[in-house]
């Protein structure tokens, strides 16, 4: 077995060479939505950081700290196709200081006029935290947030096209009383939809700053104004400022976005265990798309398998832990410590790119799913009108009758000991029908036609469906407006 030795060059920047063997992710082997990857990976933060830079270069001429012929030289020298991810990663291998790796690389980019004013007065966190920000608002302004709202489009029409198709609701896996497809994957749409609101504000809500060492702004003060070069900064990147911060974000911000994120995965891995269940042998109501040569069982060439369910439970199990980091980092010793610094390098693309690939793998199987509705009549069939017994209680209680549920228990019980069918029990109790003979037929019509027994179930999806059909365009809107 081979070893190798570890050394922090090595470890810069993953160009370590190993012999030909590299240590690789799923991530990028399997899952990468290459559509995030222009946003999240160290290149594309290491050009984040350069943007950061040259807005510095722009407000230090601004306040008349350096000329304008600086300033451009500056800023034209801070591009990725000039200070390159791998020059830096080299220099990092001798200063071992990742930022300041790139501001020598960058100073020795410009002429020696132009040198000292690189990073001048500011932090490492100054950039990096900036950085930070304008990645993760591209990347969910550009692409989680749409996906979120195109699968939300998707289980709106879903749960249309469904409305009034009838199932068996479940609870504790058990049968209960009827619903409608449609109904609960409505209730999917809200919760979805709130979620796709939840995650846009802690978008929105993502501040910037520039401080100095311990955020005292005493470094900015020595160039001029230090409130005004930090809306400079900020202003020209587009970035709201924090209103008083420590020599880093406080990470709340952060740990806000990514709980609102992992809140949402949840919710899509609940919908998809909810599918994944109903693609049981012994229930059937749905079934994933199968391509013509896809292969279920290395051994079982009968099988069909929820595997696209599957996977998306397994990428939120994958990444839900991550939130015990998240409300770690909150924690950093007086004003500033590095232990949040490599846990942060794994949140970001890992919680993101884990929760996107779900996105869209949901929609895919969404958009070609089946969904057999005959499976479901004959599973409402199969409960044999048990699920009347909450209906017939409430109905002999309405009557008169004291102990309706003690009553009707009783009689399921003996129903299920006899194996008979607890609609017939109700038609041949003389009890019972003594005392709904006088109510509306609607309501005695549904204990012949389960079916009907399903409350203001098509008025629920048409709320949901209207209300949702004014939000999308609003989310839209914002999503687009705030979009790179």
């Amino acid at each position: 077995m081979r070893r190798y030795k570890w050394s922090r060059e090595r470890c810069a920047f993953g160009e370590e060479d190993l012999g030909g063997q590299r240590m690789i992710h799923p991530t990028d082997s399997r899952y990468l939505v290459k559509e995030l990857a222009q946003f999240l990976s160290e290149e594309a933060l290491l050009r984040y950081k350069l943007r950061v830079e040259a807005a510095h270069a722009q407000a230090l001429c601004k306040i008349g700290v350096c000329s304008s012929k600086v300033s451009e030289e500056i800023s034209a020298a801070a591009k990725l196709e000039i200070v390159g991810l791998k020059e830096v990663g080299e220099m990092e291998k001798l200063l071992k200081h990742d930022v300041r790796a790139m501001v020598e690389v960058l100073r020795s980019k410009v002429s020696s006029e132009a040198r000292r004013y690189v990073h001048l007065g500011l932090t490492s966190y100054d950039v990096v935290n900036n950085a930070q920000v304008l990645a993760l608002k591209d990347a969910m302004y550009n692409v989680v947030l749409p996906d979120m709202t195109s699968l939300l489009e998707t289980l709106l029409a879903l749960a249309m096209k469904e409305r009034d198709t009838v199932q068996i609701g479940r609870t504790h896996g058990q049968h209960a009383v009827p619903t409608t497809f449609g109904r609960e994957i409505a209730v999917f749409v809200q919760r979805w939809g709130e979620g796709i609101e939840r995650v846009l504000e802690a978008t929105t809500r993502l501040r910037g700053k520039i401080g100095g060492a311990v955020g005292t702004k005493a470094s900015l003060g020595l160039l001029g104004d230090p409130e005004e070069v930090e809306r400079l900064i900020l202003q020209e990147l587009g970035i709201d400022a924090a209103k008083i911060s420590t020599q880093i974000i406080p990470f709340e911000q952060f740990a806000k976005l990514f709980a609102e994120v992992l809140i949402a995965f949840g919710t899509l891995a609940d919908f998809a265990n909810d599918m994944r269940n109903l693609q049981r042998s012994e229930i059937g109501e749905v079934w994933e798309a199968s391509d013509e040569r896809q292969i279920g069982s290395s051994t079982m060439p009968q099988k069909r398998n929820p595997v696209d369910w599957e996977n998306i439970i397994s990428q939120y199990r994958a990444v839900m832990p991550h939130i015990v980091t998240c409300l770690m980092n909150i924690e950093s010793e007086h004003q500033r410590d590095l232990r949040d610094s490599a846990a942060t390098r794994y949140l970001v693309p890992e919680i993101l790119n884990a929760f996107d690939h779900s996105i869209r793998r949901a929609e895919r199987v969404v958009k070609r799913m089946t969904v057999d509705k005959e499976a479901m009549r004959r599973n409402l069939e199969a409960d044999s009108g048990f699920c009347l017994a909450e209906a017939a209680y409430i109905a002999m209680a309405m009557a008169g009758e004291e102990d309706a549920y003690g009553y009707i228990r009783s009689l399921s019980i003996k129903a299920r000991a006899e194996s008979k069918r607890f609609d017939d029990a109700l038609k041949k109790d003389a009890k019972f029908c003594s005392l709904i003979e006088n109510m509306s037929p609607e309501i005695r019509e549904v204990f012949t036609r389960p079916e009907r027994y399903i409350g203001s179930t098509l008025k629920q999806v048409d709320g949901v469906a209207e209300e949702w059909k004014k939000r999308l365009p609003i989310l839209w809107e914002e999503i687009r407006k705030r979009a790179a």
